[in-house]
C-alpha cells in the first residue's frame, strides 16, 4: 500500500499550524491550492485522485484550516497496517448527524459508540474506490458530508468502515464536558478508551496558539 495525506486550501496562511505539525511528525502529504466552496470540496479531490491514482493506492483526505497533527507518520502507518488487507474506506465519525436527513440517518447500522456518523473532515480511502463512488454519484451540487453519508450507508460492511472507536480519527465536536482528557499535545477519549495520545492527526475547528492549546468547541481530530 502506498498512501499520502491530501488536503487543499485557498489561503496557505490558514494552514501554517497544520503544515508545521505535519513536518514535525514526518508525514507524507500533498497540500494543493484550490478555490474554497463550503461543502463542495470533493470535486477538487476527485481531480487530484485521478491524477495520482497510479502513484497512491490509498490516501487520507483531511480538512486543512482546522487541522493539526499529533504523533508521527510511523504511528499512522502502524494503525493503517492493522486494518483488514482488503479495506476500501475508513471514515472519521462524529456524535451528531449533519446535514439533517432522517432517511439516510436511519440506514446507519447500530453501534455502541457515540461517535457513529460520518465526518466529512477526515477519511482514509482506496483511491480507485473514491473515483468509483464519484462516478456512481457525483458530489457536485451535493454537500460533501451528505454525499459521504449516502455512500457510506450504501456500502457499509466488511471493507467499508467507521472509526467508531476513534482509533485513527477523533471528532471533538459536541463534547459534553466529560468526553476528553487534554494532556498537552495528546488527547484521551474517556468513552472509547482510544489513546489519541499515540495518534497522528488532529482536525480542530478552533485552535488557540499552538497544538498544545486545543479548544474544546466544535472540533474533530484525526488521530
Amino acid at each position: 500500500m502506498e498512501f499520502i495525506i491530501f488536503g487543499m486550501t485557498d489561503n496557505f496562511e490558514k494552514t501554517k499550524l497544520f503544515e508545521q505539525t505535519l513536518e514535525k511528525g514526518g508525514f507524507k502529504y500533498d497540500l494543493i491550492k484550490a478555490p474554497f466552496h463550503w461543502g463542495q470540496q470533493q470535486i477538487h479531490t476527485l481531480d487530484w485522485a485521478k491524477k495520482n491514482a497510479d502513484k497512491y493506492s490509498h490516501f487520507v483526505y483531511t480538512d486543512t484550516w482546522d487541522v493539526v497533527v499529533m504523533g508521527t507518520w510511523n504511528e499512522l502507518l502502524l494503525k493503517v497496517k492493522a486494518l483488514p488487507n482488503d479495506f476500501e474506506f475508513l471514515g472519521s465519525c462524529e456524535k451528531a448527524y449533519f446535514p439533517t436527513n432522517d432517511e439516510i440517518k436511519a440506514k446507519y447500522w447500530e453501534c455502541e459508540s457515540e461517535w457513529k456518523y460520518m465526518n466529512g473532515g477526515g477519511w482514509l480511502c482506496k483511491t480507485e474506490t473514491f473515483i468509483k463512488w464519484q462516478e456512481e454519484l457525483p458530489s457536485y451540487g451535493v454537500n460533501d458530508q451528505e454525499w459521504l453519508h449516502i455512500m457510506f450507508t450504501r456500502y457499509q460492511g466488511h471493507s467499508v468502515f467507521r472509526d467508531t472507536k476513534c482509533n485513527i480519527f477523533q471528532s471533538i465536536a459536541f463534547d459534553d464536558g466529560s468526553d476528553f482528557e487534554y494532556q498537552q499535545t495528546r488527547i484521551f477519549n474517556n468513552k472509547t478508551l482510544a489513546l489519541s495520545r499515540t495518534s497522528t492527526i488532529i482536525n480542530t475547528h478552533h485552535i488557540v496558539g499552538s497544538a498544545t492549546q486545543i479548544t474544546k468547541n466544535n472540533c474533530s481530530i484525526i488521530c
